[in-house]
C-alpha cells in the first residue's frame, strides 16, 4: 500500500477514501430525491389527464364535468377557461372570477382576457373592456386569431378604424387569413357607409397589392377602386405603388376609360421614359417595355421568341426581334394599345429578316429595326 500526493491510499485490491461512507449516504439521499421527484411527476400527468378529459365533456351533455376536473386540480387554466365560457351567460360575475383565475394560473393565455372582455362590455363597463382587448393583443401579437378575435370586438363597438388595423395585423400573422378576409373587405370597399374605413390603411400594409387587385377585378362599380386609389394617393409616407397603377389601368381600360387611364399612366413615366412618348410610345425599342398601359406589350408565343436586341441597320441600340419556329400557330405577342384621337394613321418602319420562309413551316427570324 502507499499514499500518493493527494493523500488517496492504493493497494492491490482498490481505491479507498477516508470519505466514502459519506459519498454513499449521498448517492442515497439522490436516488431519494429522484424517486420522490418521479413520483410527482407521475401523478401530474395523471392529474393533468384527468383534468383535460373532464374539460373535454364541456362539449357534451354533463354540466358538471369541469367541477369534476377542478376537484382533480383546481390550478388547471384550461379547466378553469371552459367552465367561465359555459357559464358567462347565465353566471357573469362567477364566469369573470373563474377567468381571472385561469389567466393568474396561466399569463401567457390572452384567451381569458378576450373572455373577459365580453362579460365586461355586455355590463357596460366598455373603458375596461376595451383595456383587456388590447392587454390580450398585446400578449400575443404574432396570433393571426388574437387578431380577429379583436377585430370582431370592435365591430361590436362600432369602430370599425380599429377593426381594420386589426384585420391587417391578423394578415399580417398569417397571410393565410386573406381567404377569408378578402371577401369581407370587398363588400366593406363597396359599401359607401363603410367605404371610409379603409382610409387608416392608406401606409399600405403588405397585403394591399393582393387586394387592390382582387377589388379592380371583382368590384361591382369602377367607383370603388376610384375611391381606394385616390385614398391611396392621400399617403405621403408609402407612395402609389406600380402594381396598384397597373390594376387600376387594367379595369379603366376595360371600362372604356382611355382618357383616363392615359392620364393614370402617363403620371408613372420617369423623365426618360417619357422621351420615348409620341403617336406611338417608344418606336425604337429602345426602352424595357413594361408590359402595361400604353407601353409595349411584349409575349413570346408557342412558337415565337420575342426579344429585344442590337442588329445591323437599326438607327438605334435595340430592336425588336422575332425568332419563329416550325408551327402555324397565329401569334398576337406584340401590341400596344394607342391614345389617338380618330383618324387616319400609316404606322411605317424598317423590317430585316433572316432565313425567314412563309410556307412549310420553316424557322427563321425576323427583326424591325429603326423606329416605327
Amino acid at each position: 500500500m502507499f499514499t500518493n500526493r493527494y493523500g488517496l491510499r492504493f493497494n492491490r485490491v482498490g481505491i479507498g477514501f477516508p470519505f466514502d461512507r459519506g459519498i454513499e449516504r449521498l448517492t442515497i439521499l439522490r436516488r431519494s430525491v429522484l424517486l420522490v421527484a418521479v413520483a410527482f411527476l407521475l401523478w401530474r400527468i395523471c392529474v393533468s389527464g384527468m383534468s383535460s378529459y373532464y374539460a373535454e365533456l364541456l362539449d357534451g351533455d354533463e354540466a358538471d364535468a369541469v367541477d369534476k376536473a377542478l376537484a382533480w386540480d383546481n390550478r388547471q387554466p384550461e379547466a378553469l377557461y371552459r367552465q367561465a365560457i359555459a357559464l358567462r351567460h347565465q353566471d357573469p360575475k362567477r364566469a369573470r372570477v373563474l377567468l381571472e383565475r385561469a389567466y393568474a394560473q396561466n399569463p401567457t393565455d390572452p384567451r381569458p382576457l378576450m373572455a373577459a372582455a365580453g362579460i365586461a362590455l355586455s355590463t357596460g363597463e366598455k373603458e375596461r373592456a376595451d383595456g383587456l382587448v388590447k392587454m390580450a393583443v398585446r400578449l400575443m401579437p404574432a396570433s393571426s386569431r388574437i387578431h380577429e378575435q379583436a377585430a370582431r370586438y370592435w365591430v361590436s363597438r362600432d369602430d370599425l378604424g380599429q377593426a381594420m388595423r386589426q384585420w391587417s395585423l391578423a394578415i399580417e400573422a398569417d397571410p393565410a387569413a386573406e381567404g377569408r378576409l378578402f371577401p369581407l373587405f370587398l363588400r366593406l370597399a363597396e359599401d359607401t357607409r363603410t367605404q371610409r374605413t379603409f382610409e387608416v390603411l392608406t401606409d399600405s400594409p403588405p397585403w394591399w397589392d393582393a387586394f387592390f387587385a382582387e377589388v379592380a377585378k371583382r368590384a361591382t362599380n369602377v367607383d370603388t377602386i376610384r375611391l381606394l386609389y385616390s385614398l391611396r394617393r392621400q399617403s405621403w409616407q408609402v407612395p402609389v405603388t406600380e402594381a396598384e397603377r397597373k390594376s387600376y389601368v387594367a379595369r379603366l381600360e376595360l371600362e372604356g376609360l382611355t382618357a383616363e387611364a392615359y392620364i393614370v399612366w402617363l403620371n408613372a413615366l420617369t423623365p426618360d421614359q417619357r422621351q420615348g412618348l409620341g403617336l406611338l410610345y417608344d418606336g425604337g425599342f429602345e426602352l424595357e417595355p413594361g408590359g402595361w398601359g400604353f407601353d409595349w406589350h411584349l409575349r413570346s408565343g408557342s412558337h415565337v421568341f420575342v426579344d429585344r436586341e442590337r442588329t445591323h441597320g437599326s438607327q438605334g441600340n435595340k430592336s425588336l426581334h422575332l425568332v419563329f419556329e416550325r408551327g402555324d400557330d397565329p401569334f398576337d405577342g406584340v401590341s400596344q394599345v394607342l391614345f389617338l384621337v380618330p383618324g387616319t394613321y400609316r404606322l411605317s418602319g424598317n423590317v430585316r429578316t433572316d432565313s425567314l420562309r412563309t410556307q412549310g413551316g420553316s424557322s427563321g427570324s425576323y427583326a424591325v429595326c429603326g423606329r416605327m
